[in-house]
């Protein structure tokens, strides 16, 4: 009996393989695994899952105004080489197709995306994602920015 069991997982579910970032009550949990089968010598495929959540009423950070809902309209990732430098910028409408719509205390929602590894020492993604409270048909204030935390797009020793 396993109701919430949907399949196995190969990412990293805690630091320090996992990041994680809080922003006006949304969670962001972000963790990697490279794809060797798909990468050339040198150029790997990089897997990345991302996590959204929102906090319970309960939960809610102090001085925060509370929301009942809130969706992503946008995101915007800066990709690094492994001395910090940007070599990339990717915005766009969305998540892989989808506006997720977050409510305090739903399961937690999860895209996973792909990006190429950055020259052989890895480099790092970080950036935000664009949320209306409300809905984006009908928005209950102004749009806010999420942080997204810097993830490692380096290969790891582990064998699954």
């Amino acid at each position: 009996r396993y109701p919430e069991l949907l399949g196995m997982s190969l990412f990293p579910q805690a630091p320090p393989l996992m990041q994680t970032a809080t922003t006006r009550g949304v969670v962001v949990r972000v963790s990697t695994v490279v794809s060797h089968e798909v990468s050339e010598p040198g150029q790997g495929v990089v897997a990345y899952t991302v996590r959204f959540s929102m906090r319970r009423q309960h939960e809610w950070p102090a001085g925060v105004p509370h929301m009942e809902s809130c969706q992503l309209r946008s995101r915007r990732w800066r990709i690094m080489d492994a001395r910090g430098k940007v070599v990339d910028v990717v915005e766009g409408e969305g998540v892989v197709g989808r506006y997720p719509l977050l409510r305090p205390g739903a399961p937690e929602i999860e895209y996973q995306s792909c990006s190429q590894q950055v020259g052989s020492e890895g480099g790092y993604m970080e950036g935000e994602f664009e949320f209306v409270p409300g809905t984006l048909n009908e928005p209950l204030g102004e749009p806010f920015y999420v942080t997204c935390p810097r993830f490692s797009l380096a290969a790891r020793d582990i064998v699954y």
